[in-house]
């Protein structure tokens, strides 16, 4: 397997995850979605089309003749996370990302923006890649898969402890 189309499963993974995350906790992604600014009617639609466009842009990304769009979503996506990130910061209040839904407790900001600069990197090395997933055995594409979700719980554990030491410190827990 090459490097190129292991960051297209990664990043396939990654939108399937987000999606799945996401309606896990759809009343936090909803509340989120309002403080963007973002709320049709109750807020639900647009919500739910984040959603839509997340999951198409995943699987997408796994079926060869539609690489390109699921590119191509996801880099409208990735446009739309830094729009949110920036009405957060023109706010000057802190809103839940729920990038993962509430897997990763976070509000809109630095490590988001991070978080965006990845994703939008991984964007264009799909656009760039000379390669298919046709080219790779079955066996390949699983381990690309549970590699990917393992470094996402690998992501999210890592920002529970460094939250947790974060609060341990704030309230003269140890130094």
């Amino acid at each position: 397997m090459t490097l190129y189309l292991f960051v297209q499963l990664f990043l396939a993974t990654v939108m399937i995850a987000s999606a799945l995350f996401k309606v896990f906790s759809l009343k936090s992604f909803n509340t989120t979605m309002r403080e963007i600014g973002v709320s049709i009617g109750d807020g639900m639609y647009g919500s739910m089309f984040v959603i839509l466009l997340e999951l198409v842009a995943g699987i997408s990304l796994l079926m060869v003749p539609y690489k390109l769009i699921g590119a191509s979503l996801v880099l409208l996506l990735t446009f739309g996370y830094a729009w949110a990130v920036w009405k957060a910061k023109r706010a000057a209040t802190k809103i839940n990302c729920n990038c993962f839904g509430e897997l990763l407790p976070d509000t809109l900001g630095k490590s988001t923006v991070i978080r965006i600069i990845m994703v939008f990197s991984c964007c264009l090395v799909v656009f760039l890649s000379p390669t298919f997933l046709h080219h790779i055995a079955f066996i390949e594409l699983l381990s690309a898969i549970c590699i990917s979700l393992g470094i996402i719980g690998m992501y999210a554990l890592v920002k529970a402890l460094a939250s947790i030491t974060s609060s341990h410190r704030e309230v003269g827990g140890y130094k």
